[in-house]
Formats: structure tokens, C-alpha cells, sequence
């Protein structure tokens, strides 16, 4: 499963490169006149999000659904899984760093393009199955538009996501769940 998940994530960075070559400044260009990069800094976000994964010893399947609110890319998240067939539920707070995009900022603002961030984080599981308080790291991939950041837009409003987590609970680090999410996501800039 893990080989999977690494393989998948590699092979959409692969599929992205390419388009870095779009975003080279010409030597005509100056780098004034780039539009400024709306998905930088998210003022607010909310998400509803699903999916599933595998807890890391022994290996049983987990499953997951969850609510995000974020304000200037701090997030809280509230979910509800399934882990060792025990109901829980678990409450995290992470901060959203933008990593890569894929072009770089465009003048079309309907123009699709692909965000990748890192989401450093800490939580707590309540519930059966065991757990408590948690690290966890997170990977979110998201495909979104100048547009779509923009309050009151004319276009479709919500923006796909795929988000990879590991949590690493505080009484044994080495144990812990891997999960994968697809949801989708209202996003407003603070630039817009």
C-alpha cells in the first residue's frame, strides 16, 4: 500500500512538470508585469472531505470523513473514522505551507493550475479503537483557479482536492494510520 501511495504522488509530480516551462519570463518580460500568486496565502477555507487508508500495525483498513474550516492558512479539522472497528472521532489543527504550483501565476484567472502543500499538524482521537493525542503530517494536492479563489465568482465555486495524512500518536510513535481523502474545498485569497 505504501509503495502505491509513493508511486501515485511521484507520478503526479511527473505529470506536472511539464508545465513549469510555461511560466519562464521571456526576455522582453519584466517580472513587474507577472500577475501576483492568489493561492499563497488562503484567507478562508472550508472543505468537506472522505476517503480511507490502513493502520500501520497490524495493518487493518481504516476509513474517514471530515469537515475543514481555515483562516489565513490555519486549519481545523473535525472527522469521523473507523480504526480497529471502533467508531471515533478526532479534532487537528494544522497550518497550510504553499510548496509548489504547477504553472506559475497566469493572466487568465479561469486558468487551471496545481497547488501542493505541506500541512504540519497536531489532533486528538477520542473513542474506541485507542490513540489520544497525535502528530501528523499531511500532503494536499489541489487543483484550483484565480477565479474559483474569488468570493462570488461565476464559476464553478468548489476546487478537488487529494490529501495524503500519517498521524503519529504520542504513545507509540511507530504505530499510527495512513489515509488518503478526496474532498473539495471553497477557497477565498486574501489578494484577490
Amino acid at each position: 500500500m505504501n509503495k502505491t501511495i509513493y508511486m501515485f504522488l511521484v507520478l503526479l509530480l511527473v505529470l506536472a512538470v511539464p508545465a513549469i516551462g510555461q511560466t519562464a519570463i521571456t526576455p522582453g518580460n519584466s517580472t513587474a508585469d507577472q500577475p501576483k500568486d492568489a493561492s499563497n496565502w488562503l484567507e478562508l477555507l472550508l472543505a468537506a472531505e472522505g476517503g480511507g487508508g490502513f493502520f500501520a500495525g497490524p495493518s487493518q483498513p481504516t476509513a474517514y470523513g471530515g469537515l475543514k474550516a481555515g483562516l489565513n492558512n490555519f486549519v481545523l479539522s473535525f472527522g469521523y473514522d473507523r480504526i480497529h472497528a471502533q467508531n471515533g472521532f478526532s479534532g487537528e489543527l494544522t497550518g497550510m505551507i504553499p510548496v509548489v504550483r504547477f504553472p506559475g501565476p497566469q493572466k487568465n484567472e479561469f486558468a487551471n493550475y496545481v497547488r501542493i502543500y505541506a500541512e504540519p499538524g497536531i489532533g486528538n482521537r477520542a473513542g474506541g479503537g485507542g490513540f489520544g493525542p497525535y502528530l501528523s503530517g499531511k500532503v494536499m494536492v489541489a487543483l484550483l483557479s484565480d477565479n474559483r479563489l474569488r468570493l462570488g465568482s461565476d464559476s464553478l465555486p468548489a476546487s478537488p482536492y487529494i490529501e495524503y495524512e500519517r498521524r503519529f500518536p504520542f504513545q507509540s510513535l511507530g504505530q499510527g494510520d495512513n489515509r488518503i481523502t478526496f474532498g473539495l474545498m471553497l477557497t477565498f485569497c486574501r489578494s484577490c
